[in-house]
């Protein structure tokens, strides 16, 4: 099943999603098709907004590294592969940001080694449930268990993506109570990929590659 299928099993009656980091707004054009009434993205990189995939008046750009004042409260907020592109200092501002939009957040950020462009602050999961535990929201590992295994999702969600609840929420939501929950996961996939990383430059170094382009020649 789907992560927007999964959600939609224990949050069904989902009026309104945020996105902090939302780049030309995908999960939210996603949410939007799915029958979500309202949308909202936050991002402070996107500068031709031609490529956004959700209405103008939808987006709000925003440096995410500095607290902001939210329109209302929406039913879910997500941020996903976003906190690992901001330094440290600002993961705490983050954090009360998101918190300040839902009682309800799906959260993902790259674990350290995962890589990416201008990754900034790679962190083991535990470090953002911690975050999130001094605001009074609980983690829960209800999406991982359930797409672990799913070919096309992208490891970084089957490894990263967990659901975090206000405490005082938690009893309102069908949340499963089964967590296959250590915090701390790598993904098979991220492990074949930084295997073959490493085989690459062994296969394709200047040597090998000299004598392949001369064998074509020849």
């Amino acid at each position: 099943m789907s992560v927007f299928g999964l959600l939609n099993k224990i949050l069904p009656s989902l009026k309104s999603v945020v996105d902090v980091g939302c780049g030309t707004g995908t999960w939210l054009a996603n949410f939007k098709n799915l029958g979500v009434p309202y949308i909202l993205g936050y991002d402070g990189h996107l500068r031709d907004l031609s490529l956004l995939e959700i209405p103008s008046e939808n987006f709000i750009e925003q440096d995410l590294t500095k607290p902001f004042v939210p329109p209302q409260r929406f039913d879910l907020a997500i941020c996903l592969e976003v906190a690992e592109h901001l330094h440290e200092k600002s993961a705490t501002t983050l954090v009360e940001s998101i918190c300040s939009l839902s009682d309800f957040v799906l959260f993902s950020a790259a674990i350290p080694g995962q890589g990416g462009l201008h990754h900034l602050n790679e962190q083991w999961q535990e470090y953002w449930v911690e975050h999130f535990n001094v605001k009074g929201y609980k983690a829960f590992d209800y999406i991982r268990p359930r797409i672990w295994n799913d070919s096309k999702i992208q490891f970084w969600y089957k490894q990263n993506i967990l659901l975090f609840a206000k405490t005082e929420k938690c009893n309102e939501t069908e949340i499963p109570k089964d967590n296959f929950f250590n915090p701390n996961l790598v993904h098979p996939d991220l492990y074949a990929y930084k295997c073959q990383m490493d085989e690459f430059p062994k296969k394709f170094n200047f040597k090998n590659l000299t004598k392949r382009i001369l064998r074509k020649l020849i």
